[in-house]
């Protein structure tokens, strides 16, 4: 079994803290970003091109966000249907 000396440790828990703190902030603008480019090409019109240059992106980060926003929203959607009608089993026999 190795040890970790007291510093590398102390250095690895701060990296650590920063890595936390940093991922948060990322998902909260990656949310914001995907976000804003469902609004542009899927409700208001726009094509990729133009919403991916609004938003300081190049065309295939922006197919890559929009993608995966589209499927949280399917997937919300999905559950919400789901829950408010929930699948019934086989009756009795």
């Amino acid at each position: 079994m190795t040890t970790v000396p007291a510093e590398s440790q102390v250095i690895s828990d701060m990296l650590t803290d920063v890595f936390c703190e940093c991922r948060s902030t990322m998902q909260t603008d990656v949310g914001k970003l995907s976000g804003d480019l469902f609004l542009k090409v899927d409700v208001e019109g726009q094509t990729l091109q133009s919403a991916a240059d609004a938003v300081g992106l190049g065309t295939r980060e922006a197919r890559t966000l929009l993608f995966m926003f589209r499927m949280r929203v399917a997937s919300a959607l999905v559950g919400s249907i789901s829950a408010a009608h929930p699948v019934r089993g086989p009756g009795p026999n």
